[in-house]
């Protein structure tokens, strides 16, 4: 018998005891993969060097590295408050040279003759003011501008002016108060602007008119970003930006990572507020969509917060949950920090169908005012034929995917690094490193019953008739492999018939 030693030489004559240690066998079950997490965006102030990723582990080292009020740090911030266990790394990016910052610009009139704080939310984050009794317009402006000016947490600075009023004995009633976002590009359009989100009192005998963020253009280019992400693997990324050419970018890099040569599976989250209309025509490949398979786009429509904090608190759930169990659908988690819409800015059952069916991911929410996921899905709807096609609608597909093929070929390389290949028949002398066709089926149907174990796959019979193991006839070194698991569904719908008797 000649056993397969990896460490002890066949020409050794020096008496001695010698043993070496075979690990190939040691690790029982399927291996749980380690998610890592990949946030993108723009610094402003920082310590951080642009283009180096960075672990983060707190709300105030990002804030220190990127910026207070920045956008990444923002983002941060939204993860954080939902997932403070999967390794997160953020990497930033300066404005866009030619970047311009989106605008907004509020209008008061009339003085205070009821003295309440005044509650302003600029991208759901929460400005008081104080108001008192008398205060005209202007003065209650400048008082704004302190105020937002003094917060540095704010992503966007204020400028308070007067309007030259008709009459002349009340001066200073009519003034704008304009905010300007501290980043540059597109994102800043989509800044949401209001008053009272929790139905505050404001100050009588002021006349408010909120305008809404516009202007803000030169978003980023990615190419810069993806470049920099070398060869490490990153699970789950979290894109700001939501433009054409962005997108493309980053489809093409994950598509890439994809392929077999390379296998980093990755989904990358970003969300986009506006109307039903808006976001049909965005996402929907009828509409010229981008048909993106590994990008999930999600709604933000209504809400006050930034949509790029929105992808970020989805994402941060779907890292945390999708390590747990990739396969189990992710509806019904609660986005902590998150910021739900006005009631007659929700958007009904009938128009998130129609998201759905438009590449879109939902949300909803429930009965006491919390923010939920609703149906996590891909921007995909057509073949490359251009059929309609459902293969990588759901993001669980794709992490059921991700952990099958990180699971198998982790499986291989652990169990079998050196062995030779023979064909079906031979005799195998015991304790000989060696593989045939018929080995390497059972091995597929042992990591099928392990997955079946797990939740992640069904049909084992199925597996079984339809698997493939067979040595190549142009490379004899080479034995391929037809895997044909049926992975499990999520359940989505539960349609009753209560057929009742009377």
């Amino acid at each position: 018998m000649a056993i397969s030693f990896n460490g002890v030489p066949n020409a050794w004559r020096v008496p001695g005891y010698v043993a070496e240690f075979d690990a190939s066998q040691a690790q029982q079950g399927a291996g749980v993969i380690e998610y890592k997490a990949l946030i993108l965006g723009q610094m402003l102030d920082g310590t951080a060097t642009p283009l180096k990723p960075y672990l983060i582990t707190s709300l105030a080292q990002a804030e220190n590295l990127f910026g207070q009020s920045s956008q990444i740090a923002l983002m941060l911030a939204a993860w954080l408050e939902n997932n403070t266990t999967t390794p997160l790394m953020a990497m930033a990016v300066t404005d866009d040279a030619a970047g311009v910052p989106a605008t907004a610009m509020i209008s008061l009139s009339g003085a205070v003759s009821r003295a309440v704080p005044v509650n302003l939310y600029i991208g759901g984050l929460n400005v008081r003011v104080a108001a008192s009794l008398g205060q005209t317009a202007l003065e209650l402006a400048q008082a704004a501008e302190s105020a937002i000016n003094g917060d540095a947490t704010l992503p966007v600075r204020a400028v308070a002016t007067t309007v030259p009023s008709s009459d002349e004995d009340e001066p200073g009633h009519a003034a704008t108060l304009t905010l300007t976002a501290k980043n540059t590009g597109e994102a800043g359009n989509e800044l949401d602007l209001r008053l009272a989100y929790y139905g505050e009192d404001l100050p009588q005998g002021i006349t408010w008119q909120l305008g809404k963020f516009s202007g803000g253009a030169g978003n980023p280019n990615s190419d810069e970003l993806i470049a920099a992400l070398g060869d490490t693997w990153y699970h789950i990324i979290v894109l700001p930006w939501t433009d054409t050419a962005n997108l493309r970018a980053w489809e093409t890099e994950l598509v890439r990572r994809f392929g077999p040569m390379v296998g980093m599976d990755g989904v990358a989250f970003c969300a986009r507020s506006g109307s039903l209309g808006e976001l049909t025509a965005f996402g929907s490949v009828d509409a010229g969509g981008g048909n993106y398979a590994h990008i999930s786009i999600i709604e933000s429509s209504g809400s006050p917060e930034m949509p790029a904090c929105r992808a970020a608190r989805v994402a941060a759930k779907v890292a945390y949950y999708g390590a747990i169990d990739p396969a189990r659908p992710f509806q019904t988690l609660e986005l902590a920090g998150a910021l739900a819409p006005a009631d007659a800015e929700q958007l009904t059952a009938e128009e998130r169908n129609i998201l759905l069916y438009a590449g879109i991911a939902t949300t909803k929410v429930n009965d006491g005012g919390a923010v939920q996921i609703e149906r996590i899905i891909s921007n995909y709807q057509r073949a490359n034929t251009g059929a309609s096609d459902t293969a990588y609608l759901d993001v669980n597909t794709l992490l059921t995917l991700m952990y099958l093929r990180w699971s198998w070929v982790n499986r291989l390389a652990r169990k079998y690094p050196r062995h030779k290949l023979m064909d079906d028949g031979n005799p195998i002398p015991a304790g000989q490193a060696v593989m045939t066709p018929k080995l390497g089926r059972a091995e597929a149907v042992a990591a099928f019953m392990e997955w079946q174990d797990l939740g992640l796959v069904e049909n084992l019979e199925q597996f079984k008739k339809d698997l493939v193991v067979e040595r190549n006839s142009l490379d004899p070194n080479r034995m391929d492999m037809l895997m044909p698991p049926d992975l499990v569904n999520q359940l989505r719908f539960w349609p009753t018939v209560i057929q009742f008797r009377l």
